[in-house]
């Protein structure tokens, strides 16, 4: 099953959402880079641990989920948009997808 996760923003340059993917809610933290102009974003627990280096954006991108750690979900996080992306294109053209494995 692919889901494609909520990421509005409401007009905010740093957010973070809760999200629960198979079963395993995980914290993804979002903040705009002005001077290269490129989100990047992070993951953590709800009790907002790190679990994953903070990384920058790429259409067609994907966030490596480490399957064997039990905080994280076990399926696949990809991002989905254009190749060039404005600060307004986050949650509109430019999208994360979870692909799950159950």
């Amino acid at each position: 099953m692919i889901q494609t996760l909520d990421t509005r923003r409401a007009d905010k340059s740093a957010f973070s959402k809760l999200y629960e993917l198979d079963k395993v809610a995980i914290r993804i933290g979002f903040r705009w880079l002005p001077i290269i102009k490129r989100w990047y974003c992070e993951v953590r627990d709800p009790n907002d641990n790190q679990l994953i280096r903070p990384q920058i954006v790429w259409p067609a991108g994907e966030i490596l989920l480490d399957s064997r750690n039990p905080k994280l979900p076990p399926g696949r996080l990809l991002w989905d948009g254009p190749d060039y992306y404005t600060k307004n294109d986050l949650g509109k053209t430019l999208n994360l997808l979870y692909f799950s494995v159950v």
